[in-house]
């Protein structure tokens, strides 16, 4: 199963001027149509890069029997001159064995391939493909497909864990008879801030973990995670104290014209019932209409309550006369809301806790992996960088370093703009180092769970079109990511793909946070976009975007910072005008 990203427009995709990265599901194409060896043992060299030094072991073996085959046919040749036809065939014979050895050579060098590029990626993602785990692949299993079965079993744990995490955190909350509503406001879920982890370093992890007589399958891991995922997602949380308003509430009356009795006269009786003659007018009264809830002290109009005789008035005469209740203006009233101390916990939800992973595999990354001499982190991160190269064609997809919580609140504190333009670097920087670049990615606003997800590149025009890519977003999808998340706007122009049309252009000095630059072509057509953050303490400009170069979300000064047109988008109310 891939995924396919949503590309509305592919003639107006918008790309990065630093837009290389290299052919990406190619690989998986080529490895899934191996035809013969000669594929297998290149496939296996690009994918094991660590087997180098055998690899050249052995192809120097091979060169050397090569090499002798010459000499000794010309000596098997002498000899059967000598002895006649039976020195003749026993000369050809041994002639012959060079030829063997050279094949068994080949097939030597080709198994070593092989051995090196399953070594360097995890178990459980070929066992089943190539029946090493006792199967016959009845499903047709390849690679690409087992990978993206076996991340969505991991997604599907991470999901349940999440959920629970957050059911955990209401009852903590429900259970002390806290202020649920400030409970809710007051809640931080990082866990939904960003994905946090790694499916390839979960395989891989599990893959070097496995123990003695075990077997790798889905089912064995998905139980393993399972056992442990009430302690993905850490939980913390903190009493507080809110003074609080209490609004006061009031209703709004309609008015309503009715006949009310003014008097009556007994007229006789009928079967034991009283009989009455009423006289009548019609009078306005109100009645309840809409409860009204104020914030603020407030005048309002007094309403009185009264019960009044109405009826039906049926020629001139009242019939099925009764008691009728409603409301008579009584002057005007003060109301005011009062306040009052309230109990809140803020909870928190953490992010993923990786270190988990070392519980419900029994991981200890410093330990030696078997007689490599190396590490078990080591051969995790080979394995990781295997799978990776594999599937996207290089292991650094979305690698840049995320910020830090500090680093992050350090940075907004140092802007001198007004609170929604600091939010829109806030939500901007929030994705650094955790969204990759993906040509034509677009996302609705929030974080999107298919971010770091296989997905076939459908938008032209790049150099990864019709490749599988760890989605994300490309430049102007990630600027219009932050104004939809913030503020609830699109930056895109109505049913089109360009921002530069539905902004206008801005001066250096009128330049402030949450403004945007275009990179332009020469014919003046968007190459980049990026998000203004502000000043660094030497005067640079700092800028948030999605670019192919980094292979994702960065901030930082590009070198083609003087290049760049500045503009502000159009109908949007900053505050600071």
């Amino acid at each position: 199963m891939i995924f396919t990203a949503t590309n509305s427009d592919d003639n107006n995709r918008y790309g990065d001027q630093q837009d290389s990265p290299s052919g990406v599901g190619q690989n998986v194409r080529d490895f899934n149509n191996l035809k013969d060896a000669k594929n297998v043992a290149n496939a296996g060299k690009s994918a094991a890069a660590t087997a180098e030094t055998g690899l050249n072991t052995a192809n120097a073996a091979t060169t050397a029997a090569t090499t002798a085959t010459g000499a000794e046919v010309a000596a098997s040749a002498a000899s059967g001159s000598a002895v006649g036809p039976v020195g003749t065939v026993a000369g050809t014979a041994w002639g012959l064995r060079h030829t063997l050895v050279k094949v068994l050579g080949a097939i030597g060098v080709i198994f070593l391939v092989l051995l090196c590029f399953f070594y360097s990626l995890p178990e459980i993602v070929f066992n089943s493909v190539f029946g090493f785990d006792g199967g016959n692949n009845e499903n047709n299993l390849t690679i690409e497909s087992n990978y993206m079965e076996l991340s969505d079993s991991i997604q599907g744990v991470i999901d349940d864990a999440y959920a629970e995490a957050v059911a955990k955190a209401e009852k903590m909350i429900k259970n002390g008879k806290y202020d649920y509503d400030i409970s809710l406001l007051n809640l931080t879920d990082n866990a939904k801030a960003s994905a946090n982890y790694d499916v390839a370093n979960i395989l891989s992890i599990y893959s070097v973990m496995i123990g003695e007589g075990e077997t790798v399958s889905k089912a064995d891991m998905v139980r393993k995670l399972e056992a442990h995922k009430s302690e993905f997602f850490p939980i913390s949380s903190e009493v507080k104290k809110e003074v609080t308003v209490v609004p006061t509430e009031y209703w709004t009356y309609r008015m309503q014209i009715i006949p009310v009795v003014t008097n009556k006269r007994v007229t006789g009786t009928i079967n034991g019932v009283t009989q009455y003659q009423y006289t009548w007018e019609h009078r306005m009264v109100y009645v309840e209409d809409k409860k009204i809830t104020a914030e603020e002290t407030i005048t309002v109009d007094r309403y009185r309550q009264v019960t009044v005789e109405t009826g039906t008035v049926f020629l001139n005469n009242m019939v099925n006369v009764h008691d009728y209740t409603c409301y008579i203006q009584d002057g005007t009233t003060t109301i005011s809301p009062t306040e009052t101390e309230v109990e809140y916990l803020a909870v928190t939800i953490g992010s993923f806790n990786s270190s988990v992973l070392q519980t419900a595999f029994g991981y200890d990354p410093n330990a030696i992996y078997g007689d490599t001499g190396k590490t078990n982190a080591e051969i995790v991160k080979m394995k990781t960088d295997g799978l990776k190269s594999l599937l996207y064609g290089n292991h650094t997809a979305g690698e840049s370093v995320p910020l830090t919580d500090a680093e992050l609140i350090a940075m907004l504190n140092n802007l001198n703009c007004n609170e929604t333009r600091k939010a829109l670097v806030q939500n901007g920087l929030s994705l650094v180092g955790k969204v990759p670049y993906f040509w034509g990615g677009k996302s609705s606003a929030g974080w999107n769970e298919q971010w770091g997800q296989p997905k076939l590149v459908t938008a032209s025009g790049s150099s990864t079109t019709g490749t599988i890519q760890p989605y994300g977003m490309d430049c102007t999808g990630f600027t219009d990511w932050v104004y939809k998340t913030t503020l609830g706007i699109s930056l895109y122009e109505p049913e089109k793909y360009n921002q530069i049309k539905n902004c206008h252009p801005i001066t250096e000095s009128e330049l402030k946070s949450g403004d945007i630059g275009f990179l332009l072509n020469s014919d003046g057509s968007v190459n980049h976009a990026l998000l203004f953050v502000g000043y660094d303490a030497d005067g640079k400009r700092l800028w948030v975007h999605c670019t192919a170069a980094y292979n994702g979300v960065v901030v930082n000064t590009p070198h083609y910072d003087y290049k760049l047109q500045l503009y502000r988008p159009n109908n949007v109310v900053f505050g600071d005008e």
